[in-house]
């Protein structure tokens, strides 16, 4: 953990917004390249029921980036002292992708903040990866060691080599933004998943290629309480693509008295 840019990490600067009333309130936590507008879909019917919450993660929206390269478990420890200045003692949480990568460690080391979550498509696990792309991480790898032994002469080289390589996300990213992503990769939550106690609901696009089926249903295995609900024919936006199944299974978990 990042100790000291976690410490100085200016929580009063968080952007979020918060629409409904109703405890115990959903907090809304999107994915990566997202903001506090990134689950509206979701987030706008059920504020007519509850007090719904959504921020913008550190480094995406109007929410600073970090100082230096944060893992999830910095993440974790800024949500958890931001969460404590807003004096919100216990949440149900709604988390699509990267939130995933903070919600499922806050419920398995704070389940007293944690009532009831929600994980779509969340991300968590790491990922099984090809030959191919093993190759592409080792030459990355040495990219970097050039970048260093070079000192800058070579910059634009290897920025341009690192653009062919990198994904989407990689391309957009700024370098201490591209380092959270590389961290967050790496990390494998899969040992906090069966230490989770809040009922948890995983939703799942049949197709989604960035977090694959098989995740879910490891996740589902592990989870103490947990319920797996597949969308058909959807991807890694299912709650985009198939909104009324998405909503219906999100307000049977939640219990709500109304169709949306």
């Amino acid at each position: 953990m990042n100790n000291q840019s976690v410490s100085s990490y200016p929580l009063d600067k968080i952007e979020y917004k918060s629409t409904g009333s109703g405890d115990p309130p959903i907090l809304l936590l999107h994915g990566w390249g997202g903001d506090i507008n990134s689950l509206d879909v979701i987030g706008t019917p059920l504020a007519q029921h509850r007090r719904v919450i959504s921020i913008s993660l550190p480094g995406f929206g109007k929410s600073p980036e970090p100082d230096a390269a944060w893992n999830p478990w910095d993440y974790l420890s800024m949500l958890k002292g931001w969460l404590e200045l807003q004096g919100l003692s216990k949440v149900d949480i709604i988390a699509h992708s990267f939130g995933g990568r903070i919600s499922i460690p806050l419920a398995s080391r704070h389940p007293d903040l944690v009532g009831k979550l929600i994980l779509i498509s969340g991300a968590g696990l790491k990922s099984q990866r090809s030959m191919k792309t093993r190759l592409k991480i080792m030459t990355s790898k040495n990219i970097a060691r050039v970048a260093r032994v070079f000192r800058g002469r070579y910059a634009k080289f290897i920025e341009n080599f690192r653009q062919q390589l990198g994904s989407q996300d990689w391309k957009l990213a700024s370098p201490v933004m591209r380092g959270t992503l590389v961290k967050t990769l790496e990390e494998d939550l899969r040992d906090e998943l069966n230490k989770i106690a809040a009922p948890t609901l995983l939703v799942w696009g049949e197709k989604d290629t960035a977090t694959p089926l098989f995740m879910a249903r490891i996740m589902d295995n592990l989870i103490q309480n947990s319920k797996l609900v597949v969308i058909p024919d959807a991807g890694h936006y299912c709650f985009l693509e198939r909104k009324g199944e998405v909503l219906s299974a999100v307000w049977e978990h939640f219990g709500l008295p109304e169709a949306w």
